[in-house]
């Protein structure tokens, strides 16, 4: 179902994917490293070459219609690292984070993996969309900026290879993409267990209340006067897990 294609070093693996998806219908794009790795919000994607996983999955819109709601796709790639990590980990111990990350238990909940989404629109239509994920597979140390947040699942006593969760990943996308998008919104919407909590924007810090995730992925929120607004999956927030 899905073509593979691996190298030895990219830029970025969303970017390679994204011109090769132009002539086939969906594919997996992966590298041993990337020299510029991309996140959210225009941050960078940290990783050792040879110890993490650089992977993009590309879907062709022209082969596989686009979802109602494109911001979904975010919910799909969280979900498919979770399933393949939850053969390796007991759920109290790996988490979702709004909107995209996963976290794992060492210590405390640190990230060990980032989804990114793109697309690419022409006019109002996703032509194909890109699924990228950044996980931390066998690094045992991190920058100190990073090292109090985010961990690996060698630090966490897990001996697997990239080449295993690799695989497990591209099963369980199998797995969902038969799914419908509602099901793929129900199943995040649950596992994210953000309803009711209290988040701050980093925008203004401020506490906020979760009254909702909306059908588009965006939060409804509510701050101590009950004044109610709608924020975006691009809005940074904080909250504990």
């Amino acid at each position: 179902m899905i073509q593979r294609f691996h190298y030895t070093e990219l830029t970025s693996t969303n970017d390679y994917a994204k011109e090769l998806i132009k002539h086939l219908p969906l594919i997996a794009v992966s590298a041993d490293s990337q020299t510029n790795g991309r996140g959210r919000n225009n941050r960078t994607w940290e990783g050792e070459a040879h110890k993490n996983l650089f992977l993009s999955i590309a879907i062709n819109h022209k082969n596989y219609p686009t979802y109602k709601y494109p911001s979904r796709y975010q919910a799909l790639g969280c979900l498919v690292v979770y399933n393949a990590l939850v053969k390796y980990i007991s759920k109290d111990g790996i988490k979702l984070k709004y909107p995209n990350d996963i976290y794992i238990f060492d210590r405390q909940y640190k990230k060990v993996s980032g989804i990114l989404i793109e697309h690419s629109i022409q006019g109002k239509v996703a032509e194909n969309t890109i699924i990228g994920v950044g996980l931390n597979i066998n690094q045992d140390s991190f920058s100190d900026e990073l090292s109090f947040k985010a961990s690996s699942l060698k630090k966490i006593g897990l001996s697997v290879t990239i080449e295993d969760i690799y695989n497990d990943i591209l099963l369980e996308f199998e797995n969902l993409f038969t799914k419908s998008e509602d099901y793929i919104y129900d199943l995040w919407v649950e596992k994210l267990n953000i309803l009711n909590k209290s988040i701050t924007l980093l925008s203004d810090n401020k506490s906020y209340l979760v009254k909702g995730i909306n059908p588009d992925c965006s939060l409804t929120i509510s701050d101590a006067q009950n004044n109610i607004k709608r924020i975006d999956n691009g809005v940074s927030i904080i909250y504990e897990l």
